[in-house]
């Protein structure tokens, strides 16, 4: 706000009355501190009653790299492979079929899987199902119609 104030000075020297007008201004006596405050309070209280539903989550890189390493997994990977791959540029390592890392993990992946094929290798794994139920002196002797019934016919 402003006041307009009139005042009236006389001179000694000249008896001339002079107004003057002068202006003041109402200095702003707002408490900023307490309007912040104010609003922060407010802020509060709205973060507190209505809870936000519309956050989108956005997957972290964590969880980007722990979804490859169970891709690679799923794969056929051992741990040490994965923590390999994933310590020399991840998935993406493996689309380069040249690059010597991928060479070296194809050959050990397959030498693994030979290990684990011929480790599951049994005795009786290359007979058939009468030569597993039956011995050879079993089946010499059984009778040629006892035979024919447990081999299955092409008639």
């Amino acid at each position: 706000m402003q006041n307009e104030e009139t005042q009236e000075i006389a001179l000694d020297s000249n008896e001339e009355t002079v107004e003057e007008t002068t202006t003041d201004t109402v200095e702003d006596t707002t408490d900023w501190k307490a309007e912040a405050l104010k609003a922060r309070a407010i802020l509060a209280r709205q973060k507190k009653s209505k809870p936000l539903t519309n956050v989108q989550e956005i997957p972290k890189p964590s969880d980007i790299l722990k979804a490859d390493e169970f891709k690679l997994y799923r794969q056929g990977y051992s741990e040490t492979d994965i923590d390999l791959i994933m310590h020399n540029g991840g998935m993406k390592i493996l689309e380069d079929k040249n690059n010597p890392l991928v060479l070296g993990l194809q050959a050990s992946r397959e030498q693994r899987k030979a290990e684990d094929a011929a480790s599951k290798v049994t005795e009786s794994s290359g007979l058939s199902d009468i030569e597993r139920k039956y011995t050879e002196t079993d089946l010499r002797k059984m009778s040629k119609e006892d035979i024919e019934k447990l081999l299955p016919h092409t008639d």
